[in-house]
């Protein structure tokens, strides 16, 4: 690196005269910090093109995602599901990178390797419908894992209760979809699916708003923010009670009624 910043302009100052071995030093220091800056513009710039250009796919692949799972829980739910979906912006997208490679090192593929550029949350409003969900998923072939080979799993990331959902990341199964023309261009688009009780869903949005500004930055102070965090835990434990009393009155009164699955 060092022969690479003395061919970017170090190697210029080296020929002032009376230079000192500290001097030269300091002036190489400042040359690889520049050519390391110039790296990372560059990288920055060749990603976020990338990104523009995959931006339809992503799009494409969430239609295609939500059109999937709408028909598989399509009056199998005792209540319709809400569906949200998002694709994330580069900034965010680039910001998530850079704190992988922090943690795990250098990243080669990241649209490869950060699999919730495109994300989809389905939201139920009791763990019964979120159960049975998830075995419908599971035991279809619409979707693969990411890696376009194996069956797709469940992961239940996070055991804390406003954080609690259901991940799965997934491809389109090329055997069922990509023979159509419909479907072009999403083969190595990955999408993340979210299954999330209508309560836990409310705790993690109200938090997050209050948590950070649209922009991504914190937006309380660290004592404040202390605060927020034991006042929205204890509001969690509520919630959970009532989730799960809700449940239990769900699978009690579900067979006296027949207004089920339309939840009407």
């Amino acid at each position: 690196m060092a022969v690479n910043c003395m061919k970017n302009g170090a190697f210029n100052y080296v020929l002032k005269t009376n230079l000192d071995l500290d001097s030269l030093f300091e002036m190489l220091k400042v040359a690889i910090w520049q050519y390391e800056i110039n790296a990372d513009n560059e990288r920055y710039t060749l990603l976020k093109d990338e990104f523009i250009n995959k931006v339809s796919a992503y799009g494409k692949m969430l239609h295609t995602t939500e059109m999937i799972v709408s028909d598989l829980l399509k009056e199998q739910m005792m209540f319709p599901p809400t569906i949200e979906k998002r694709i994330k912006e580069f900034k965010s997208f680039y910001n998530k990178l850079l704190s992988k490679e922090e943690k795990e090192g250098p990243v080669s593929d990241p649209f490869k390797r950060l699999t919730d550029v495109a994300g989809m949350r389905v939201i139920f409003y009791n763990t019964v419908d979120l159960e049975n969900a998830v075995s419908l998923l599971l035991s279809s072939d619409d979707f693969l894992a990411i890696d376009g080979i194996s069956k797709i799993k469940a992961d239940d990331k996070y055991n804390s209760f406003g954080y609690r959902a259901v991940h799965f990341d997934v491809k389109v199964n090329p055997a069922k979809r990509l023979h159509l023309k419909e479907y072009e261009g999403i083969e190595e688009i990955p999408c993340e699916i979210q299954f999330k009780t209508i309560f836990a869903h409310s705790w993690s949005k109200v938090h997050h708003a209050f948590s950070y500004k649209q922009n991504g930055t914190v937006a309380l102070d660290g004592e404040t923010q202390k605060m927020l965090n034991e006042d929205f835990n204890a509001a969690a434990k509520n919630l959970e009670d009532i989730e799960n009393q809700i449940t239990i009155l769900c699978k009690k009164y579900a067979a006296a009624t027949d207004s089920f699955p339309n939840g009407n």
